[in-house]
């Protein structure tokens, strides 16, 4: 397993910022970088019960292109109520 350049989750903890208590709905998983991770995104859209995601803002890349399994995924965005881009490069 791949842990990066640093161990990102305990110098965030040891310095008190990017971590939260929350955990996902979906998965139990601990946030990351105040994060949930990316691969969760399709079921907390597509799973019914509280905290379910009906709304998304999207800035700076494509997940349909960037996250695993895409068709799960815009199946999932023509499920939410609101879902907004922002791409500032044509």
């Amino acid at each position: 397993v791949g842990r990066g350049v640093i161990d990102f989750p305990a110098f965030a903890k040891k310095r008190g910022i990017l971590v939260r208590p929350e955990r996902s709905r979906i998965g139990d998983r601990p946030s990351v970088n105040d994060a949930f991770p990316g691969a969760l995104l399709a079921d907390e859209i597509l799973t019914e019960g509280e905290g379910k995601v009906r709304a998304l803002f999207v800035t700076g890349d494509n997940p349909l292109i960037t996250m695993a399994n895409a068709g799960r995924l815009r199946r999932a965005f023509s499920e939410l109520e609101l879902l907004v881009t922002v791409d500032i490069l044509h």
